[in-house]
């Protein structure tokens, strides 16, 4: 997964497919692909209720926000990243 971030270089993502969400690590990037906001990478925490998820961004510009979990569609942990020039 390529992503391109404004002006910045864009950055190549790896990551692991998680098919149950008992597998999800805590507070680690995640890609997460939603109905309403498309796919994002986000750091995951426990949302306030079991029926979201606290998504956290690296760029502290952005608040977390909680995301439904019926909203979420797929779900990967990131392993790896490679920054491309």
């Amino acid at each position: 997964y390529t992503l391109s971030l404004h002006d910045a270089l864009p950055i190549l993502v790896a990551c692991t497919l998680i098919k149950e969400s008992r597998f999800i690590q805590w507070n680690k990037a995640h890609v997460i692909a939603t109905t309403e906001q498309g796919i994002l990478v986000k750091r995951l925490r426990k949302g306030l209720t079991r029926d979201c998820l606290l998504a956290i961004s690296d760029n502290k510009d952005y608040e977390p926000f909680e995301i439904p979990v019926n909203e979420i569609i797929g779900l990967a942990i990131v392993v790896g990243v490679v920054r491309l020039e």
